[in-house]
């Protein structure tokens, strides 16, 4: 059902709205530490219980298992033993893969547009995993010009950590930022 409503949202230009639904259900698999106080939702994540919401989602509704149908196919669910972790990466999967396909257009392109639209939705999220996946995937993926132009603290900083691997990224992410003091200082 995710998956259908990004190629949806995607198709009608509305890319901030993949990545906050998807970001969104990404957080429902997150455990909280201001939730520790509700030791119930505790106890439903260490036995595995599923929240009602949840069902549909990764499962064969039991119903239709019964009649031998899911949605007018006799297609079987696979990965049933699907961990919050797993959810989480196939969340942000989503992400990435209509990054990668908008970013992957040619420059000037309406689809190059909305992969830049995607890249500043993407800058301003909280989570601090995601962003660093998302910093990983624009590298890995030559995309190194968009992550450059990302004005970004948390970018910033995951440059610095980087710099052993990649030394002159975070040189390169001060000119491109105009921050010309800091270049000469990470350049010396």
């Amino acid at each position: 059902p995710l998956a259908k409503a990004c190629a949806f949202m995607v198709e009608l230009g509305e890319v901030a709205a993949v990545v906050d639904i998807c970001l969104l259900t990404a957080s429902n698999f997150t455990f909280n530490k201001a939730m520790s106080a509700d030791t119930s939702a505790l106890a439903v994540r260490s036995t595995k219980i599923v929240y009602p919401w949840e069902r549909g989602l990764y499962h064969k509704r039991q119903d239709l298992a019964a009649s031998g149908t899911a949605n007018g196919s006799s297609t079987t669910a696979l990965g049933t033993n699907v961990t919050p972790k797993d959810a989480i990466d196939t969340c942000h999967a989503l992400v990435f893969y209509y990054l990668t396909k908008l970013l992957d257009s040619p420059e000037g392109t309406t689809p190059f547009h909305l992969g830049e639209q995607m890249v500043s939705v993407c800058s301003f999220a909280k989570d601090k995993g995601f962003l660093h996946a998302f910093f990983g995937h624009l590298l890995n993926r030559n995309h190194k010009d968009v992550l450059l132009r990302v004005n970004s603290n948390a970018l910033q900083n995951w440059l610095a950590r980087e710099q052993k691997e990649q030394p002159d990224l975070l040189f390169k992410y001060f000119q491109i930022q105009s921050n010309n003091v800091k270049a000469a200082e990470v350049a010396l």
